[in-house]
């Protein structure tokens, strides 16, 4: 299952900028999860990164504050105004990933995060993300 952003605000930002912001997607595989995305690394440079995921790695998900962390991802400022991602992260033994779902609509992040529960039901998601995304 593949799943690309939807957002009305991200659709028209991939009109004028296609080459950057059309090629994020959540790709679920068997037991596999690839994040293609760009995401800001300083605060004026975006980086391309895909990176592969075993669902039996994650073990957290959950808003950053839930999980005890700092935000991974970078706080943008320019002329236009400034660019804080929202991110839901992925916490694995060894790493945590974050993924900002801006470009997402609410029930795409939720169906995904249904998809991860059932086929994993051994990763914890924080109360607060449940709440947010109405997952029992």
């Amino acid at each position: 299952m593949k799943i690309v952003p939807h957002n009305f605000i991200h659709m028209i930002i991939i009109l004028f900028m296609p080459w950057r912001w059309g090629k994020n997607y959540i790709l679920i595989e068997k037991q596999k999860i690839t994040f293609s995305r760009y995401y800001c690394f300083d605060e004026k440079t975006l980086k391309r990164d895909i990176a592969i995921f075993s669902m039996e790695e994650i073990k957290q998900i959950g808003f950053p504050q839930d999980l005890g962390i700092n935000m991974q991802e970078k706080t943008a400022k320019g002329m236009n105004g400034t660019y804080i991602s929202q991110e839901i992260d992925f916490m694995t033994e060894s790493s945590v990933f974050a993924l900002n779902v801006r470009p997402y609509t609410k029930k795409q992040i939720r169906t995904f995060i249904e998809i991860l529960l059932k086929d994993n039901p051994n990763i914890v998601c924080s109360k607060r993300l449940k709440k947010v995304l109405g997952i029992s």
